[in-house]
């Protein structure tokens, strides 16, 4: 996750997964500048204001470091446990909430305490589906899933503490590894169909 100049690292593939931050100042330097000794699993992070959001997978709960030295994150040991969800799949952040998407649809954090993240809304998509990707602008959140026939979910973020479900997006068959987007298009990268760029209104 880059962040400015820093990029916040932790690999399931490494045996300890706590947070790594690194100065990319010198992309093809780069350089660790801490490892604080915190979180078990951290697997998604997000920024919003001056504190960097980190999922921990192990314990199902959200870890808030302040990044006012963004080199030097500090955790003062606050946890705000996600209870009756199964896994968090990604997590990003906007203009003072927290979204988090699990198997069924996404949940709203308040971040008006920036240190204890707080529900505001828990919004349910459909009962069968796995919604892995996530990706927010100014205007709408769109949550994509890891089945060949689950299709783009809009949320629209007239309401950022309640977002609103406007429709799935219909399109041919494929298979999306990731999405993002800005305020002019929306991005797919696909299995077989190379990048789907779309424009947005």
């Amino acid at each position: 996750f880059v962040y400015g100049d820093a990029l916040y690292f932790s690999s399931p593939e490494i045996i300890n997964t706590r947070l790594r931050t690194y100065n990319i100042f010198d992309p093809f330097n780069p350089t660790q500048t801490h490892f604080p000794m915190t979180g078990d699993d951290i697997q998604e992070f997000a920024v919003n204001g001056n504190y960097l959001y980190a999922y921990d997978n192990y314990f199902v709960s959200i870890l808030a470091y302040n990044i006012t030295n963004p080199f030097q994150p500090s955790w003062d040991g606050t946890t705000v446990e996600i209870d009756d969800y199964d896994e968090i799949h990604e997590m990003c952040a906007a203009d003072g909430y927290l979204y988090l998407a699990h198997d069924y649809g996404v949940l709203t954090y308040s971040l008006e305490n920036p240190k204890t993240p707080e529900m505001v809304d828990d919004d349910i998509i459909f009962s069968i589906d796995l919604y892995t990707k996530m990706s927010i602008n100014s205007k709408y959140l769109f949550i994509h899933g890891d089945t060949d026939t689950l299709m783009p979910a809009i949320f629209s973020l007239n309401d950022k503490s309640n977002p609103e479900y406007i429709q799935s997006m219909s399109f041919p068959y494929f298979y999306s590894y990731d999405i993002e987007t800005n305020d002019q298009w929306l991005c797919f990268s696909t299995q077989y169909y190379g990048p789907r760029i779309y424009g947005l209104k």
